[in-house]
């Protein structure tokens, strides 16, 4: 009968679900390990194992395990949170402010949000796994207020890891939050969501980019209407009018790209754009270092 070298804690060896047990002699001897902390926390067993030990089990039998402890073990690897936009609108009494905060992290570890909000009244979802990465993930939610409008939020966030023999800290992200005022006389009202997600002046030309979301009660006709009807208005951070208004041509999805022919001295170092009322702006990249304040 071939003999089998039982791993702690109950996991599946060749079919066999191994009993719960103290780190085993015969299994630092068999794989030439120094001492059990190779793969342990601890001597005696009772932690959970090392990052890369259940891998290199699972992948190659004994032969990964004497691989892994000749290596001397694996180092921990600090947890890193994809990046987020940097600049993000929010309307008063509109659609709230959602930002998703995505944590990948070889080993699986737990972990816990920190950093720096400075909104009255903001939170953080419930952890849950996102559906379009597969990632740990935790919304920043929040709906501003009358005494919000016009202002600029900077938040910042990183993580770090919580659980057993884990210390390490993720990445720092940043974004600023711009707070428009409360749509006053919106002209049909149908636009749910205005987003600017790309700003880019090249040979002459700023090109923009975003989404356009209509509420759910709109119809396709009244959809099509409004796309019609409705216009792009754009200025520079300072107030200055950029071009003249313009129709967008939307997908199915409402997305939207637009092309403005634009001199170096005619191009703004940044953008709003102005749709139904709703505002969002971005800072244009590659523009000359005379751009428009």
């Amino acid at each position: 009968m071939k003999k089998l070298v039982f791993l702690t804690f109950g996991i599946l060896i060749n079919g066999v679900i191994s009993t719960p047990a103290l780190a085993r002699p015969e299994y630092k001897d068999a794989t030439g390990a120094k001492d059990c902390t190779v793969c342990h926390f601890d001597n005696l067993g009772k932690n959970p194992w090392k990052p890369g030990v259940l891998d290199a089990y699972f992948n190659n039998g004994m032969p990964g395990l004497i691989a892994f402890a000749k290596a001397g073990g694996s180092k921990d690897t600090a947890p890193v949170l994809s990046q987020i936009n940097t600049q993000w609108d929010v309307t008063v009494g509109e659609t709230p402010l959602d930002i998703p905060l995505h944590v990948f992290d070889k080993e699986g570890d737990t972990f816990g949000f920190h950093g720096s909000i400075p909104m009255k009244s903001a939170s953080l979802s419930a952890l849950h796994i996102d559906t379009v990465g597969n990632l740990p993930t935790q919304n920043l939610q929040w709906m501003p207020t009358a005494a919000d409008a016009n202002k600029t939020y900077t938040v910042s966030f990183y993580a770090t890891e919580n659980g057993a023999g884990r210390t390490l800290k993720s990445n720092v992200v940043t974004a600023n939050i711009s707070v428009w005022t409360a749509r006053a006389n919106a002209t049909m009202a149908q636009v749910q969501d205005f987003k600017l997600s790309t700003a880019n002046w090249s040979a002459g030309k700023l090109t923009l980019a975003g989404n356009v979301i209509f509420k759910p009660s709109v119809t396709a006709a009244e959809r099509m209407t409004a796309s019609d009807l409705l216009t792009l208005q754009l200025r520079s951070s300072s107030g200055l009018m950029v071009g003249s208004p313009i129709k967008l041509t939307l997908d199915k999805t409402g997305s939207w790209t637009q092309k403005l022919a634009l001199s170096a001295a005619q191009v703004p170092c940044s953008i709003i754009g102005d749709y139904e009322g709703l505002n969002a702006s971005r800072v244009v990249s590659s523009t000359p270092a005379t751009c428009l304040k």
